[in-house]
């Protein structure tokens, strides 16, 4: 059997070797192709392996919006036309994309029609924020999607020949919240974001609102949470005494957050420090979003619990919301807060638990080797 595994971020990429791992174990004979970050590669010593072959780093593919991609158009579409060569020549048993919708599900849709049977492993949040119809060419590109939310699948109820698969966030298998007991914020995390557009927009913002915090005496010191993946030159160097490279450390040593939109907004939340969540867009954009969006909220501790644990800020991180953030920080009652957080996120673990991957990977293989005729 050939399978080939593909991601373009750092998000698909632990799952990616997740689904590897398990893999690897459950067919013995089986060979894998993968696109991953070259550095993880080496580190987990897959380069030994003789079952593994690795084609490309995902770096180029981890680009947003609009202007990203425009600025890499050459560099995407070359690693594009690379990938689509190799699915035509190779004619794999089974693709796995992991998360990266916009470059993957038309990998996925050329794997399809050369014979493959096709996982997209993340159901896109666009399905949910402003892209409903999105679940159609999922359903006509793969077979199968692997999504992490429980409520993920009632967006899919209309695509009847997509098998829909529920596996859970695997942020969410051991993270045990812990309930925030002080009465008074000491330590102030910063986390401006893993991309350097995200950190450029947010951290400027988000260091002015620390330092007027900490001049107020409403919180004694802050931490600066530093992406292993960027450039130092993104961050200050007079900060560099309270830079942190350990996100859990840090997260642990935190009595509250103010948090860049995306995943880190589940873990803060999930490991019950209480925080603000921030998503920096210009206020054209803004206003244009307000009529496409399909959700009243961006971070995903308010999407699944279907309410504001954690107050959002959105828009541009201009005068008026440093205005505004000033207000709620100073009108926020902590014990109160870290308490509906704790209640909440607990209520959303036991919701959401996740099942055992080894499984789900088992009966991918029997599903095709069943599509082969083989008897399993």
């Amino acid at each position: 059997m050939k399978v080939l595994l593909l991601c373009g971020e750092a998000s698909g990429e632990n799952l990616l070797h997740e689904y590897l791992d398990c893999l690897l174990e459950l067919h013995p004979t089986a060979d894998f192709w993968c696109q991953t970050s070259l550095a993880r590669w080496s580190l987990q010593g897959y380069e030994k392996n003789p079952r593994c072959h690795f084609l490309s780093d995902r770096a180029v593919c981890s680009v947003m919006g609009i202007i990203q991609p425009l600025w890499n158009a050459r560099a995407l579409l070359g690693r594009f036309f690379f990938l689509s060569k190799i699915i035509r020549e190779k004619h794999f048993d089974l693709v796995i994309g992991f998360d990266n919708p916009d470059f993957l599900l038309h990998l996925e849709k050329i794997a399809k029609d050369s014979g493959s049977y096709v996982v997209h492993v993340v159901s896109p949040s666009a399905v949910w924020v402003w892209r409903p119809q999105r679940v159609y060419t999922i359903e006509r590109n793969t077979h199968e999607l692997h999504h992490l939310f429980k409520f993920e699948e009632n967006l899919y109820l209309k695509t009847l020949s997509l098998k829909k698969v529920y596996i859970g966030h695997p942020l969410l298998r051991s993270i045990t919240p812990v309930l925030r007991s002080k009465k008074l914020i000491k330590t102030l995390l910063l986390a401006p974001g893993s991309r350097a557009f995200e950190v450029r927009n947010h951290l400027p913002f988000f260091i002015r609102l620390a330092e007027t915090l900490k001049r107020a005496g409403l919180i004694e010191h802050f931490i600066i949470s530093v992406a292993p993946n960027l450039s130092a030159d993104l961050y200050p160097s007079q900060y560099s005494s309270i830079f942190c490279y350990d996100w859990s450390a840090a997260i642990a040593e935190s009595d509250f957050a103010f948090v860049c939109s995306g995943t880190a907004t589940l873990e803060v939340a999930a490991h019950g420090c209480p925080s603000f969540i921030f998503y920096h867009v210009a206020s054209w954009k803004k206003f244009l979003m307000s009529f496409v969006v399909q959700t009243k909220y961006v971070g995903l501790p308010n999407v699944l619990a279907q309410r504001e644990i954690c107050t959002e800020f959105i828009g541009p991180c201009n005068q008026d919301m440093f205005n505004s953030v000033m207000k709620s920080f100073e009108q926020v009652n902590y014990t109160s807060y870290a308490l509906t957080l704790y209640d909440s996120m607990k209520q959303i673990l036991n919701d959401n638990k996740s099942i055992c991957l080894q499984t789900v990977c088992a009966e991918l293989l029997s599903r095709v080797l069943m599509k082969q005729g083989v008897d399993v």
